[in-house]
């Protein structure tokens, strides 16, 4: 029996059980009138096992046509058959472990687009069953799309040279999914992604980022926002270290900034910069100005000190009424020779510390009284 006939009658009996007065009034997942569909499912397993590996055979099958129909009932059917394929990948032939590559990346393509598609309608339906039924789909979905992710991931790290290869095309062809799939998660965690340059909340470094894009594609959406620069690992964040493992599938991302406090520990930090060879990682301070700063001549008269180029309102430096083009001379006492040991500086205060900053303006020198704020 192939793959799509188990699936169906599984699918005609789950859904006579369903609709049936015994499994009506079933309106969320994980209710007790769901059980009669996990049965037939337990019930078919074993039989969907033997299918699955009676496919995975006729990848190798001399037919062309057999071997392209197997692999069509591969892709139909998800997550089940995905470990499958992972073995055909890694001990069988050459030609049916390329083609086993290609059905995982088939099928993470289409779980991920449909995840992304599911999201969506989950938070546009307003009628809660219809809502319940796209969470149903929306899990499967991501379960799919994670499982199909992590054999891709583990035979882009072990499997023989042209499975590698291939792995990491499919992988490096769609890291759209991926970067979407990890931020969602990482969201989710309570961190913060940059687009598109670094805003006015964020200190700019030029020795490590390049020169922001225009503001205006900050704002856009999520799919206008622009490149992905930076990660930040904030105050709130729950995800401790095993949450970084959100961080490392970002393969493309340029800098992290991880705010100090007991978010993630050094240790899981150097298993970051691990997997992320090429990442940087900087330290800042729990409290901010809100200030965005680039490298410039500061002005007449003036040797040293930090230059503002803008500020975001609501923010400490902002509510003390410091403005683009001053250049803070000093900080809380001490002398500020450039962005650098203003940073250091920060480094010794909280959110909602108040202190004084020696400010170059027009020609004169003011001092402003500030409330450092925090990062969210």
């Amino acid at each position: 029996m192939r793959i799509h006939q188990i699936l169906l009658g599984a699918s005609t009996a789950a859904a006579s059980l369903l609709f049936s007065p015994r499994g009506a009034g079933c309106c969320s997942a994980g209710s007790a009138a769901d059980t009669p569909t996990r049965q037939v499912a337990s019930v078919d397993r074993a039989v969907l096992r033997d299918a699955i590996s009676e496919a995975t055979q006729r990848l190798n099958s001399p037919q062309f046509a057999e071997r392209e129909a197997a692999s069509r009932e591969l892709i139909d059917t998800g997550a089940p058959a995905v470990a499958a394929l992972r073995e055909v990948a890694l001990q069988g032939s050459l030609e049916a472990s390329v083609r086993a590559v290609s059905i995982l990346e088939a099928i993470y393509v289409a779980s991920g687009d449909f995840e992304e598609a599911a999201t969506e309608d989950f938070w546009s339906e307003f009628n809660d069953v219809l809502r319940a039924y796209i969470w149903v789909d929306l899990s499967e979905a991501q379960t799919t799309a994670d499982a199909a992710e992590s054999a891709l991931d583990e035979l882009e790290r072990i499997g023989r040279p042209a499975v590698a290869e291939r792995a990491e095309m499919a992988l490096e062809s769609h890291y759209d999914i991926r970067e979407r799939r990890a931020l969602c998660e990482i969201e989710r965690l309570h961190g913060k992604a940059i687009f598109g340059g670094l805003p006015a909340t964020v200190f700019w470094n030029p020795r490590i980022n390049p020169a922001p894009l225009p503001n205006e594609l900050q704002r856009e959406g999520n799919k206008g926002r622009g490149e992905l620069t930076m990660v930040i690992i904030g105050p709130k964040w729950t995800g401790g270290d095993e949450g970084l493992k959100q961080v490392a599938r970002l393969k493309k991302l340029h800098s992290l900034y991880r705010i100090e406090g007991q978010q993630v520990t050094d240790d899981g930090v150097l298993r970051l910069r691990a997997a992320l060879p090429g990442l940087e990682i900087q330290v800042r301070a729990a409290a901010k100005l809100g200030i965005e700063h680039r490298p410039d001549v500061i002005g007449f008269g003036v040797e040293q000190g930090c230059k503002i180029e803008a500020v975001k309102p609501g923010e400490a430096a902002a509510n003390a009424g410091l403005r683009t083009s001053d250049v803070i001379l000093q900080f809380a006492g001490q002398t500020v020779n450039n962005f650098d040991s203003l940073v250091e500086i920060l480094r010794h205060y909280n959110p909602g510390d108040n202190v004084d900053a020696t400010v170059y303006r027009d020609g004169e020198v003011r001092t402003y009284h500030l409330t450092l704020t925090g990062w969210d």
